[in-house]
């Protein structure tokens, strides 16, 4: 009989808010999606316990974050004197307000007796649920057909059914956002592998969650590739990364082989004919026309050209979307040209350094400091696609492990306080109790 501690509870109950935090979706029978259930949740406990203990946890580090969100945001609505749609002004909020006070209410009810190595393997354990579910969706139609007749996906209904037998699409997430998201958890399991120890099952486990993680994002967004690569060449910094790589390809093989044997005929047609020659198809044009190029990266770049204002390069027109249209603004969602046709090529300096100021927080750790690089080149390749700052799954992610940080460095409770009265001059001391004889 298996008996679970409190501890376990707490640490399930935090894996699904996690789910449900990193992958929102919305029921067609509910007003709100996931999110906004959840931050209401963390608003309210938030509250609730500011006024139960009367002080609010106060760290420099969390004001300074939020000092350069209020300095971009104001610089963003410079670009706005000939109209916006204030979608930069909504991004902060929800990146510096919303991220935040969700982070804090899981770390704090579900995740305040943990070390950094659990959270990266719970994220781990939350990913890898979304990869099996993709894979579930896309194997079996009952369930594809349940999951388009309950998930409201308004405007993306039709596109996502139209690719649903080509790509994998997740609970909550799909095509760029999906394989941005899970390629980014294949860098947390290469930092597991190399800074904890695991022995036996728990090793092969993390192989076959690397393996599943690694071909779904593969399966729904190519731009994985990269991710996948990053992985790799993380996990080739150490003898215990390559020896897990080399199981990797080990049991990747054999799966292959035993996978050939055994999937039905009707899903390896699939496979053969519309799943591999897209996912694959630069292969496939190598081989045919001695090209790496693909549909997708001829249309790429046709969405990079130069700027004919000099004023909308540096401080942007303040769209990110087309204003008399339902597309992009200019026809180009590729990350970096909306960044600065909406604030300009100021502002998007600017997010780098709201960026680079939450991951230097990671380096009090120093097992961190080579998962900084390779998440400051995963994101800088990323958003040269699609728009990574402030706006991506993975962001989520990194404000949960920025808050974490700076909340187990203070032991959870900074050495000051500051009451709700006076925030900005009056600071206590927690209250120490020193028996007298």
């Amino acid at each position: 009989m298996i008996v679970l501690k409190k501890s376990h509870i707490k640490t399930l109950l935090g894996s699904i808010f996690l789910f449900l935090y990193i992958f929102p979706f919305k029921l067609y029978i509910l007003p709100l999606n996931n999110l906004h259930f959840i931050f209401i949740i963390s608003f309210a406990y938030l509250v609730i316990k500011s006024l139960y203990s009367n002080t609010l946890l106060i760290d420099k580090r969390v004001i300074g974050f939020f000092l350069l969100i209020v300095i971009l945001g104001l610089w963003s609505l410079v670009s706005c004197f000939n109209g916006s749609d204030f979608i930069v002004i909504k991004l902060l909020l929800v990146f510096s307000g919303g991220f935040i006070i969700i982070s804090y209410f899981l770390i704090d009810l579900f995740f305040r007796d943990l070390k950094i190595e659990d959270i990266f393997k719970i994220i781990v354990y939350v990913l890898l649920a979304q990869a099996v579910i993709a894979f579930v969706i896309f194997l079996n139609p009952s369930i594809k057909n349940i999951y388009f007749n309950i998930i409201d996906l308004q405007d993306d209904l039709e596109l996502v059914k139209s690719l649903s037998s080509i790509r994998l699409i997740g609970l909550g997430v799909f095509f760029f956002g999906m394989g941005t998201i899970l390629s980014y958890g294949l860098i947390i399991i290469s930092w597991l592998i190399i800074n904890t120890k695991m022995i036996g099952k728990q090793t092969y486990f993390f192989v076959f969650a690397y393996i599943i993680i690694m071909a779904a994002s593969l399966f729904s967004a190519r731009t994985s590739t990269f991710g996948i690569i990053l992985s790799m060449a993380y996990l080739l910094c150490s003898i215990r990364g390559l020896s897990f790589l080399v199981k990797v390809f080990i049991c990747l093989l054999i799966g292959i082989v035993i996978g050939y044997f055994l999937i039905p005929e009707d899903v390896s047609y699939s496979l053969q004919s519309k799943v591999f020659p897209w996912a694959f198809e630069a292969l496939y044009n190598y081989f045919d026309n001695s090209t790496l190029e693909t549909a997708s990266s001829n249309r790429l770049q046709e969405m990079y050209f130069e700027f004919n204002n000099y004023t909308t390069f540096m401080i942007g027109d303040g769209y990110m979307n087309d204003p008399i249209g339902n597309g992009y603004y200019m026809n180009t969602d590729a990350g970096y040209m909306r960044q600065i046709f909406s604030y300009g090529i100021i502002g998007l300096v600017m997010s780098l350094v709201v960026y680079s100021y939450v991951l230097v927080t990671f380096l009090k750790d120093k097992s961190l400091t080579m998962y900084v690089l390779i998440t400051i080149i995963f994101e800088l390749i990323l958003n040269i696609k699609g728009l990574m700052f402030f706006y991506s799954h993975v962001d989520k992610i990194l404000i949960l492990i920025f808050l974490f940080i700076l909340l187990k460095r203070n032991n959870f409770y900074p050495q000051k306080f500051v009451t709700r009265k006076d925030l900005t001059t009056r600071y206590l001391m927690p209250k120490v109790e020193i028996n007298q004889k």
